[in-house]
């Protein structure tokens, strides 16, 4: 038998992602001093949407194995993307117009 959200747990995940939407749009108005700071947040925000769609929506939360596992190798290459964003923006001061 298939594990899987009622309903119910369906709209609470989105009502978290709709205040996870709300908040990340809430502190692009706030200014935490340098662009790095700003961008490091909204794309924290958005790493914590992202584990929600994945978890719930794509039921890896249930599932097992080989499957968690191409799960996590993708997962694992963004990061190291994000890291290199990160160390760009921090080196060379690259600032959005």
């Amino acid at each position: 038998m298939d594990k899987h959200l009622s309903d119910k747990h369906h709209f609470y995940v989105y009502i978290a992602l709709i205040a996870l939407t709300f908040v990340n749009l809430g502190l692009s108005y706030v200014p935490f001093g340098d662009h790095f700071e700003n961008i490091l947040i909204a794309l924290i925000i958005a790493g914590m949407q992202t584990c929600i769609i994945s978890l719930f929506f794509m039921n890896l939360r249930f599932e097992k194995g080989v499957i968690k596992t191409a799960a996590i190798f993708p997962l694992a290459l963004l990061v190291m993307l994000f890291c290199v964003l990160m160390a760009t923006v921090a080196v060379f001061k690259w600032v959005p117009k």
